[in-house]
């Protein structure tokens, strides 16, 4: 009979997936959240490139 408390390959290999999965899961949000912030800086800088276009005209 295989004791519980000791470790064997497939509890161990799973121990380790979870906090890559974890860590993947984070990365992804963090970089879908990001990319709606670039794009809102992008459209206030080009607004201000448009103002700043429109003045010298």
């Amino acid at each position: 009979m295989a004791n519980l408390h000791e470790p064997n390959d497939s509890n161990v290999s799973s121990l380790k997936v979870a906090p890559l999965t974890v860590a993947a899961l984070l990365f992804t949000a963090l970089t879908f959240s990001a990319c709606n912030t670039f794009e809102g800086a992008g459209r206030d800088i080009e607004s201000v490139g448009d103002e700043i276009e429109d003045a010298a005209d």
